[in-house]
């Protein structure tokens, strides 16, 4: 029955991962690394509540070490996907425009993806910005993220009050 399980779980993990669109992997890589920040956050909360000492006998010190180096990497490696984000908006001015050029403008995946890097460039920045959120607030930012969705709900009823009272929409469309 185990094996079933396991083999089963496996076949809708290979599937659901074969299912992923090139467009969503940054989406996911994303939602990882908020999970992951909000996880640390909420640990440096408890270690500031409880002491190193209480949480050593709950969580194993490979573990503390192991998540350490993470946190390293995401540091040392954050400024240059923020500059690979940067460099991808800029870029994608160019090669979108590329699909204009009369002996490319007939390939479809030419004219339907050469402006993808806007999209990449948004997720790598996002990215980016996350850890540099996490980094300036560190314990707070469960706080933070509460914070912007307070914002974007007034936003949006504010919105929806200048739309109903004066016909005015902040709507791109």
């Amino acid at each position: 029955m185990l094996s079933f399980l396991l083999n089963f779980g496996n076949k809708i993990t290979e599937e659901k991962v074969k299912s992923i669109s090139v467009y969503h992997i940054l989406h996911y890589i994303w939602l990882v690394e908020i999970y992951y920040l909000v996880i640390n956050a909420l640990y440096q909360c408890a270690v500031h509540s409880l002491g190193k000492i209480e949480l050593t006998q709950v969580i194993p010190i490979v573990i503390i070490k192991f998540n350490n180096e993470v946190m390293n990497l995401l540091q040392e490696w954050n400024p240059f996907i923020l500059t690979i984000g940067a460099g991808l908006f800029v870029s994608a001015f160019f090669v979108s425009m590329s699909k204009h050029i009369f002996f490319i403008k007939n390939s479809g995946i030419i004219f339907y993806h050469a402006d993808a890097g806007f999209h990449f460039s948004k997720w790598l920045i996002m990215i980016a910005l996350t850890y540099f959120v996490y980094d300036w607030t560190g314990k707070f930012l469960p706080l933070v993220i509460f914070l912007l969705l307070l914002l974007t709900l007034s936003l949006e009823k504010f919105g929806t009050f200048l739309k109903t009272k004066y016909g005015i929409t902040l709507d791109k469309d």
